[in-house]
């Protein structure tokens, strides 16, 4: 009986340990983390078999035209999509049920993105025709531009449905529809490149495949919200919910400077490096540039589920629990960018031989400094933006964003004069993240230490800017 009880007992415990790690692979996290892994391999993939079928020099082409394009989207873009965020962990006004005031948040970003999309997409188009030539002396076709700003256009859009699905805590289809949308559009693109390797065939391949991820992805997710969470989406926009939402429209100002600061730092960078060097040269830095935006898919899936909970726990003053998470993502930047630093180092020479086919000069120094670059943005920029959006510092943190683009450009110019590379270039890059987080950190640890994630626990009694810290805000903001 003792032998039987024993082996019950282990029976058991193996049980509850398999129930423990089943439970820890179906949590948010994991499957979000696993799923926009996926979604970055396939894009990764597809970025190689297109520098292999059309060659670095096209390939360099190819990065003016969305440099241009990109540079275009960023001039429009007023980060509406953090304004949505405050409105919607407002309460909603007298009179008025939550369902419907979150509706309204909704429609009114949604018409906003709209907006933005189609003069993003008249700009760019315009900037293409307009520009491209002084920084290539390739040929470019009108229609190319054009295609290029459509899809980024469609994807722009999406932000607002695909935060709505963040807000409602549904990671896992977030993930899963992120996947899907990366291995359609890849297929797409591919299947139409294989049959026509050139420019042309690129961006055949890359409208269709925008346009068929995009009305998959809106259908999927329109469906969601009206048939699951009841939100009258179609209906007439309520004018005092309207009225509600014109406080802290004063944000987008700031939004639309810091839109202006990513422009330089994440767009016009791959127009300088064109203006400065050469196809061949701009086409390295582009491909290094897309090897590592892939692991910014990672990012996403962390700022998809931690970006509403940060939230949330500033306003619930929640602040030992706020500095649990900032420092988990600390650790989770650590881990995951030494092991996409090894990766590197032992499936690079794979690359160059078997893939790429030929040697790319500088491509393997320039992916490891641009992919140091994800552990600010992963271990840091994910718990200082809600931060300063809670308590209003988008006007300190935009002038420290200006210091940090002067760095960025004075260090690439600089070494590029020295010599001519790609890495040059990517070590100008990794110095605006250092400067402006930085530099962010000494802000926030100034006047908000209690929100840091090393900090020891004090007492306070509220996270409200006005409540708890008005002689800090008042000095902030100058």
């Amino acid at each position: 009986m003792r032998i039987i009880r024993v082996r019950m007992n282990q029976s058991n415990v193996i049980k509850e340990i398999f129930e423990k790690k089943l439970r820890v692979l179906r949590s948010p996290v994991v499957v979000t983390l696993g799923a926009n892994i996926a979604g970055a391999a396939v894009s990764m993939i597809s970025a190689i078999i297109v520098a292999r079928w059309l060659g670095v020099e096209t390939y360099g082409v190819m990065a003016i035209i969305w440099g241009i394009n990109a540079t275009a989207l960023n001039l429009v873009d007023v980060r509406l999509i953090d304004l949505m965020l405050q409105w919607y962990y407002r309460p909603p006004p007298q009179g008025t049920n939550q369902l419907n005031y979150q509706t309204t948040v909704l429609q009114v970003t949604q018409l906003g993105y709209l907006i933005l999309g189609v003069a993003f997409f008249a700009i760019g188009l315009a900037a293409n025709i307009g520009l491209a030539h002084l920084f290539t002396s390739y040929s470019i076709r009108w229609q190319w531009a054009a295609i290029n700003a459509m899809a980024l256009a469609l994807d722009y859009t999406m932000a607002p449905l695909k935060m709505m699905q963040r807000m409602h805590g549904r990671f896992i289809l977030l993930g899963i529809v992120n996947t899907a949308s990366a291995i359609l559009s890849s297929a797409v693109l591919l299947f139409f490149l294989y049959r026509q390797r050139d420019l042309g065939g690129f961006y055949t391949g890359t409208a269709y495949g925008a346009l068929l991820a995009y009305i998959s992805t809106a259908a999927i997710l329109l469906w969601i919200l009206i048939k699951h969470d009841r939100m009258p989406i179609f209906s007439r926009l309520e004018p005092k919910n309207i009225s509600y939402l014109k406080q802290g429209i004063g944000f987008l100002w700031w939004g639309n400077i810091s839109g202006h600061i990513k422009m330089a730092h994440r767009a016009s960078d791959i127009l300088l490096v064109g203006f400065l060097t050469n196809d061949q040269i701009t086409g390295v830095y582009k491909l290094a540039r897309s090897f590592a935006d892939k692991l910014y898919l990672v990012f996403d899936a962390l700022n998809q589920i931690y970006q509403p909970v940060l939230m949330r726990l500033l306003h619930s003053s929640s602040m030992a629990e706020f500095r649990n998470r900032a420092r988990r993502l600390i650790l989770y930047g650590a881990f995951l960018t030494a092991s996409f630093l090894l990766a590197v180092a032992l499936g690079y020479p794979i690359l160059e031989q078997f893939i790429l086919a030929r040697t790319v000069p500088g491509l393997q120094m320039a992916i490891v400094i641009l992919t140091l670059s994800f552990f600010t943005a992963t271990g840091f920029w994910l718990w200082m933006w809600p931060i300063i959006i809670h308590f209003h510092l988008a006007r300190a943190y935009t002038a420290r964003s200006i210091l940090a683009i002067f760095i960025q450009y004075s260090i690439g110019f600089l070494l590029y004069l020295i010599g001519a590379s790609a890495t040059a270039f990517a070590l100008g890059y990794l110095a605006y993240d250092i400067v402006l987080m930085g530099s962010a950190a000494i802000l926030l640890w100034r006047y908000y230490p209690e929100w840091m994630p090393y900090r020891q626990e004090v007492k306070y009694a509220a996270a409200s800017p006005a409540a708890l810290h008005p002689e800090r805000a008042k000095r902030v903001k100058g």
